[in-house]
């Protein structure tokens, strides 16, 4: 489970490969590349346990991420929160710059 404050990447963290500013000129740059996901504060309760808080992050076309951390952290949780799977309480969930936040997952698959 995220520890309250914490998310992945931190946000505007200076430098971290997740963010805008380690890509300068991708986002609305000369090059025209654009962040294929973009995960902005989500949070997710199972009942009284808090599973996702705040998690941030961004994917950015023609690069390798992943999300790493021990067993509990929220990994899968993340993962099926993208994927329509999992409802999240607050934040939103952004694929090529469409809100999926509130779709269910037949349509998320069916945008690629």
């Amino acid at each position: 489970m995220s520890e309250p404050g914490t998310s992945i990447p931190a946000p505007n963290a200076e430098g971290s490969p997740n963010t805008p500013s380690a890509f300068p000129g991708e986002h609305g740059g000369a090059n025209g590349l654009s962040p294929i996901l973009t995960i902005n504060d989500v949070s997710v309760r199972f009942g009284g346990v808090q599973a996702l808080n705040k998690a941030n992050l961004v994917i950015w076309p023609q690069r390798i991420t992943g999300v790493i951390g021990p067993n509990g952290s929220g990994k899968s949780t993340l993962f099926n929160a993208v994927t329509g799977v999992t409802r999240t309480d607050t934040g939103s969930i952004h694929f090529r710059g469409r809100d999926i936040t509130r779709l269910g997952p037949h349509q998320i698959n069916q945008l690629g």
